[in-house]
């Protein structure tokens, strides 16, 4: 083979790459290095921003409301709520990409059902994925993104949920009081 056609395969490969793992900015399991802007609301029409978790951190399940990352949700959810969440350390938040749904107006509506406002987690819908995409988040992936009281990512897990990893990053809520 010359040089031409090793470099057209190399191209081809390369490619196929970054399909596979979402594009240059997701290689790797990069997540967002900050808290991005944004603007969601919770399933009772309140609005919450980035800025509603300054000073405070927060732990964000990103997620897709169906019945794989439902378990996945209800799973990391449940497990770090095991021991009492701290009153003031980092919010626990729940992101449901809508866009994702299949069946996003009967989710809308068990999600309002269920919704208690005020209490841990804290559930933003985002309509059209763009804030998952701000995280830069996979499609079809359940992460739980971990943001100081200054907004600075300072753990991830992209790994389906397990007691073990919830307990792990209950230890770094736990510091971050």
């Amino acid at each position: 083979m010359d040089k031409r056609a090793w470099t057209a395969v190399a191209a081809v490969v390369l490619i196929l790459g970054l399909v596979a793992v979402g594009g240059p900015a997701l290689a790797g399991g990069q997540f967002v290095a900050e808290l991005p802007d944004f603007q969601l609301e919770d399933p009772a029409g309140a609005k919450h921003t980035d800025e509603s978790f300054a000073g405070s951190g927060a732990v964000f399940i990103i997620t897709i409301p169906n019945v794989k990352h439902g378990d996945h949700q209800g799973r990391w959810s449940r497990w770090l709520r095991k021991k009492e969440w701290p009153a003031t350390g980092p919010k626990l938040v729940l992101l449901e990409d809508m866009a994702q749904s299949a069946h996003k107006e009967k989710a809308l509506e068990a999600m309002k059902e269920k919704y208690k406002p005020g209490q841990n987690p804290v559930l933003l819908l985002d309509h059209t994925g763009e804030v998952r995409r701000a995280f830069r988040v996979p499609q079809d992936e359940t992460v739980v993104l971990i943001f100081d009281k200054t907004g600075k990512l300072v753990n991830f897990c992209d790994q389906p949920p397990t007691e073990e990893l919830a307990k792990q990053i209950r230890g770094v809520v736990d510091t971050m009081q």
